[in-house]
């Protein structure tokens, strides 16, 4: 499976290995990387990026309002990300756990 990820996509071999175990273990993949989450999806792989992952921290109560959005800033600070998926993220931060 590897090898036809690394054929058919734009795929790092990191990216195509991760992709291949959580498929193969029915496992979440972590990844930013828009072709990974592309390919995760078209392979039915769970998949969470940097922001979900804040997120999910927030709602779990291990981050305060002011420490995700601090750790927002600082994640933008280092990688890009889209403007639509923060404003969403912020928006849901704020609200009550879905």
């Amino acid at each position: 499976m590897i090898n036809q990820l690394l054929k058919n996509t734009r795929l790092h071999e990191g990216e195509a290995e991760a992709l291949a175990i959580a498929k193969h273990e029915h496992a979440l993949v972590l990844a930013d990387d828009k072709e990974a989450r592309t390919v995760a999806k078209a392979l039915n792989v769970p998949c969470l990026g940097s922001v979900g992952i804040l997120l999910a921290a927030r709602f779990d109560g291990h981050l305060s309002m002011s420490e995700f959005e601090n750790a927002i800033t600082d994640l933008t600070n280092i990688s890009w990300q889209s403007p639509d998926v923060i404003a969403l993220a912020l928006k849901r931060a704020r609200e009550e756990r879905p």
